[in-house]
């Protein structure tokens, strides 16, 4: 974990703050994938970057608490998080999330799943891919539309006709999210 993008926003999906934080992961990152990925930040920089455990405080704190965390390919992220903690010996923290890529893949029959690039194209908004505070951001305009796209008028009502269960993190295990329709 180098970097962890973060909006908050009220249940009408008014955006309340957004920040991206780099963090210095005191290890090797891996650069090399499938596909060239552009993450928008200076590897050498990080060097001078806090650690997780710099912002232990601060993140135990968005992370606690009445919140539902979502992301895009939630799963993997959460893993990471957890790891990182993990690997920091800092204690794990518990919430629930879910993940903008099973709710899009749900409600467009897209099973093997999509990446926030192609779906700011679906929906032409332009966004910055692989910055997190901006895929943070396009997660959350993703749910929005599935929303709308399925005449819901609350996130509760969408997890009902996708038959969602949400994903957990609990004592470094992970439970992952889940939908009846995939």
């Amino acid at each position: 974990v180098f970097s962890i993008g973060i909006v908050c926003a009220d249940e009408n999906f008014n955006v309340k703050y957004k920040r991206n934080i780099l963090i210095n992961p005191k290890c090797k990152v891996a650069m090399h994938f499938r596909k060239p990925i552009e993450f928008h930040i200076d590897m050498a920089d990080l060097a001078n970057k806090p650690t997780i455990s710099d912002y232990y405080a601060e993140l135990k704190e968005i992370f606690s608490g009445d919140v539902l965390v979502l992301a895009h390919s939630a799963n993997n992220d959460m893993y990471m998080l957890n790891h990182a903690l993990r690997r920091a010996g800092l204690k794990p923290f518990k919430f629930q999330y879910i993940c903008s890529q099973v709710i899009y893949s749900a409600v467009y029959d897209y099973p093997n799943g999509i990446g926030l690039d192609k779906v700011s194209e679906d929906l032409h908004i332009g966004f910055t891919h692989h910055l997190a505070d901006d895929d943070a951001e396009m997660c959350l305009y993703l749910l929005k539309h599935c929303m709308e796209k399925m005449g819901c008028s609350s996130y509760a009502e969408l997890e009902t006709k996708l038959k969602i269960q949400r994903g957990h993190v609990e004592n470094y295990e992970l439970f992952p999210m889940r939908s009846g329709y995939l």
